[in-house]
Formats: C-alpha cells, sequence, structure tokens
C-alpha cells in the first residue's frame, strides 16, 4: 500500500521530490516537514478500462482524497497456477541432547529478578522467552496465571509431556508437574502475536510473557532468570553449522525425535522452484529455510498443514531446521508440490 499512495503523490503532485515521514512523538505524519493528514479512497482499478485511470483519478483528488488504496487480484495477473517444487523426503538429525541445552546456545543476555521479566522489559520483541529457577521445595501443581502465549514446561531439561503446554488467555493455567526440592524448573514462553488494535492510549494489555505470581502448590516461586532466544539468520545458522560442519554425522534414531529440540538436514535442489513445506507427522514448532524463518507449524491445530516456501528462499544446497517444542513421530520431513489442508 505504501509503494501505491507514494506513486500515486507522484501522479496528484507532479514529480516533485518531496518528503514523507511519521512523527512518533504527536502522532502523525509529514509531508516536506509539515503535518499530513490521509484522506484515502478505494479504487478497483480492475474494473475500469486502463484508457480512464487518469481521469478517475483526477476526480478522486478532485474530491479532496489524497491518497489511494488498491487491491491487487493476482490471478488476473499470474492467471495459471505458479510450478512448484517436490524435492521430496529430507532427513533430520537433531542438535545437542534437547531443546533447553540446544536454545540456551543462541540466547540474548539474561536478566535476573525475583519475578519473571516479561518480553517487553527484555526489549525482547517476538519469539521465545526462557524462564529459570531452581525450586526451593518440591511440589506437583505448578500455576502460571498470566502466562502469554504458550508456555512449555522442563523440569531438568526434561519436557514435561503430555501435560506440557500452559496456555494464556483464558487457557489452561495449570499442569501437573513431579519436581523435588533443588530441581531446575524452566519455562519457554512463545509469543503468537499482537493484535493491533487496544481500548487505552497505550498497548500494554498485550504484554507477553511469563508474569507475576507463578505458583507451586500454591507456594510463589521466585529467583528467576529471563533470556530471550536470537532467532536471527546469523544465530540459526550458527546452530545448524555446529552439526553440518561435524567431521562425523550424529546418530539418529527415529525415537529421538520424540522429545522436543531442533533439528537440523539439508536438501539439493537442481532446479530452483517454490515449494511446500509438509509439517505431517511433526508436533508444533517453527521452520527455518537456511536461517530464514517461515513460520509456525502446527498440524493437529491447522488448517493448514504445508508452509509455503518462497523461491528466492530456495539454493542449491538448502539447509532446514526445525524447532520443534512438543516432540514428533518421525526424523524426516517432506517438501511438496502441493498445499495441504485439513
Amino acid at each position: 500500500m505504501h509503494l501505491v499512495v507514494l506513486i500515486l503523490f507522484s501522479i496528484f503532485y507532479g514529480y516533485h521530490a518531496g518528503t514523507f515521514t511519521v512523527d512518533y512523538t504527536n502522532h502523525q505524519f509529514l509531508k516536506d516537514g509539515k503535518p499530513f493528514r490521509y484522506l484515502s479512497g478505494s479504487i478497483h482499478y480492475m474494473r475500469v478500462h486502463p484508457g480512464l485511470w487518469n481521469d478517475r483519478l483526477q476526480r478522486i483528488r478532485a474530491l479532496g482524497l489524497n491518497a489511494i488504496q488498491v487491491y491487487v487480484p493476482w490471478n488476473l495477473h499470474e492467471p495459471t497456477p505458479g510450478k512448484m517444487a517436490n524435492y521430496g523426503q529430507v532427513t533430520l538429525q537433531r542438535i545437542g541432547t534437547n531443546l533447553i541445552s540446544t536454545l540456551t546456545q543462541i540466547q540474548e543476555p539474561c536478566q535476573q529478578g525475583q519475578d519473571p521479566i516479561n518480553f517487553e522489559q527484555l526489549d525482547h520483541a517476538y519469539g521465545y522467552v526462557l524462564y529459570t529457577t531452581t525450586l526451593a521445595n518440591g511440589g506437583k501443581l505448578l500455576t502460571t496465571p498470566h502466562i502469554a502465549d504458550y508456555g512449555y514446561v522442563f523440569v531438568n531439561n526434561v519436557y514435561q509431556n503430555p501435560s506440557g503446554i500452559v496456555v494464556g488467555h483464558n487457557g489452561t493455567s495449570s499442569i501437573t508437574i513431579n519436581a523435588q526440592a533443588g530441581d531446575t524448573l524452566r519455562i519457554l514462553v512463545e509469543e503468537r502475536g499482537r493484535i493491533n488494535y487496544w481500548n487505552s492510549y497505550l498497548p500494554y494489555l498485550d504484554r507477553k510473557g511469563l508474569h507475576t505470581n507463578v505458583t507451586l502448590d500454591g507456594i510463589p516461586l521466585k529467583n528467576w532468570y529471563s533470556c530471550g532466544i536470537n532467532l536471527t539468520k546469523t544465530a540459526v545458522d550458527s546452530l545448524a553449522n555446529s552439526v553440518i560442519n561435524a567431521p562425523e554425522s550424529l546418530d539418529f534414531p527415529i525415537k529421538v525425535s520424540a522429545a522436543p529440540g531442533v533439528y537440523v538436514g539439508q536438501f539439493n535442489a537442481s532446479q530452483l522452484q517454490d515449494t511446500f513445506f509438509d509439517s505431517t507427522g511433526w508436533g508444533k514448532g517453527q521452520l527455518f529455510i537456511n536461517g530464514y524463518n517461515l513460520g509456525r507449524y502446527w498440524p493437529l491445530a491447522g488448517p493448514q498443514i504445508t508452509l509455503y516456501v518462497p523461491k528466492p528462499y530456495i539454493q542449491q544446497v538448502n539447509t532446514v531446521i526445525l524447532i520443534e517444542l512438543v516432540g514428533a513421530q518421525q526424523n524426516y520431513v517432506n517438501f511438496v508440490d502441493h498445499a495441504i489442508y485439513h
């Protein structure tokens, strides 16, 4: 939309090379250094003969509008389906011994406090934050009443399957674990996106992370370490290289993938084409291709089973990384030439 708006400015105002910025302090747009208010309209250009486009734009401008929003019907610009590639099956192997030990290799500097620190206070906008505390007493009922959005619970780096997920936003906030005094409790919190509206002036209602009042058998848990997980391309590539550049390949029994972990594999592409990642047989997690984050998969929830992988991310030799949060049924993935839905 921004590109379209800039193009229309050149139509409405000539080819003057002006400036257009956002004044975040005063919550306004600035055009050529002066406050500017959008008065936008919408046009379906595909319904108007191209010879009349200039006339319609002039009429819109005469009405007092200074910006245009358009809908692009890609089915008209690309009337035939694009060619997709079936790259087939890719075998994966786990990096490290468990999910937690691997993610700590790419964690950001931790902050310590009596209570957990949320994403915003850590200046960690998205992804995951790992919360760690040492238990002074044992217990069974872990309660996290203010978690956002999903938490994955580990005791001594062992995932508390099958009830290891705690869910915020009016979902399940208590699970049963088996913990002893001196055990290390870790909760990996995943944010699932942020709302783009709120009922107050500031978006503080959509804070992410593990908040206060975490209890074990009703006793508050204190002294937490809060650590953001770095998911930049450089960090993700470093995990892959630790396995790919190893002198010997690691053994990878099929049963190993039943646990959460970070998994890596490679495939060759003789022709570079769009493709689809098929998450069938895997649990819940995140896909990276050549270090680029291509989104979350959760086949049980759906509706999409596949993730679209655009051609620009495909190389002759490709590295696949999965951050698998709950465990899988197999040690391979497939790249197919069609989308799959529930």
